[in-house]
């Protein structure tokens, strides 16, 4: 399969993705917010490339994004560890998008 008809693929799987709901906790609802402005990032991203723009801007991966949620997962606090843990989650499939991404701008 191509790297273009790869992208077009999991661009369909992240529309079907529900966005996870926020958290009570003030950390993962910060954390929640940035999730949402990494994702619509990468959906413009993904849209224009679909489209057959070149990305003239290398893709930006938000690593310490994935760090931060790791480690309020880590602390173990309740609610805050489920809540970072769906975002994660979320996060993940957003990278495998920013994977086919950074492929395709090789």
């Amino acid at each position: 399969m191509s790297g273009h008809s790869r992208l077009e693929l999991l661009a369909s799987k992240m529309r079907s993705l529900p966005f996870p709901s926020g958290s009570t906790d003030d950390r993962v609802s910060d954390l929640h917010a940035r999730l949402a402005e990494y994702d619509g990032y990468v959906a413009g991203l993904v849209e224009r490339r679909v489209a057959g723009e070149l990305l003239t801007q290398p893709v930006q991966r938000d690593n310490e994004l994935a760090s931060e949620l790791a480690t309020v997962v880590s602390n173990g606090r309740e609610p805050a560890t489920s809540d970072a843990r769906r975002l994660l989650q979320y996060l993940d499939a957003v990278d495998e998008v920013v994977n086919v991404l950074l492929q395709d701008a090789t």
